[in-house]
């Protein structure tokens, strides 16, 4: 049983790409009804991906219908990377994505940048192409170690969202740099990330 005490939860899985993946959370955002519902539904630990936020993850159970107080929806894809979940689902005529782990106004930081790739490599993924999303991946640690990349890209994907910057004394945490000081940036963080993300691409090839 989960306790509703130890927050976040998560499975050992942490890529699934064109799966049967449902969300589901309460309308008033409370979270004691997880264990309840859980228990009601026959749902079994193997089939929890996570618990965040709020929300539980599942796979490859039948979707429990919305009600009103409990909502489900549904996604293809899921990615966990260092406690940051991201959600996908796309059909003909649009892309959906949740994020969990990062605030809402934290999260539009990386809107265009770090985000912006990670979704990019999961579409890939999604339309089975993993040769050219190992490249991706490849070609843009290579630019990021380079630091060709704009500053937005080594603000830290993380819930503190900050720039870690080092001189010859010290070591800041900074919400905002000029570009200019792109060089004195620990850009360790994000290429950790990174290089998780390329051997949660490079396990899909091995499969």
């Amino acid at each position: 049983m989960y306790n509703i005490n130890l927050a976040p939860y998560f499975s050992d899985i942490t890529i699934m790409i064109q799966e049967h993946i449902c969300v589901y959370y309460a309308k008033d955002n409370s979270i004691e009804w997880v264990n309840y519902f859980l228990k009601d539904n026959n749902i079994d630990n193997d089939n929890i991906l996570a618990i965040i936020d709020g929300k539980l993850i599942t796979y490859n159970v039948d979707p429990i219908r919305s009600d009103d107080y409990i909502v489900c929806k549904e996604y293809t894809d899921y990615i966990r990377l260092d406690g940051i979940v991201i959600l996908m689902a796309r059909d003909i005529i649009r892309s959906t994505k949740a994020v969990y782990g990062i605030n809402p106004p934290i999260l539009e930081l990386h809107k265009d940048y770090m985000l912006k790739f990670i979704e990019e490599i999961v579409r890939i993924l999604g339309v089975g192409n993993v040769d050219l999303a190992i490249n991706k991946v490849k070609q843009f640690r290579s630019a990021y170690l380079r630091r060709e990349l704009p500053k937005q890209y080594y603000r830290e994907f993380n819930s503190s969202s900050k720039y870690t910057v080092i001189d010859d004394i010290c070591r800041y945490e900074l919400i905002d740099i000029d570009e200019s000081q792109k060089g004195l940036i620990d850009i360790s963080y994000n290429e950790k990330i990174i290089r998780y993300l390329y051997s949660l691409v490079a396990g899909l090839y091995l499969k």
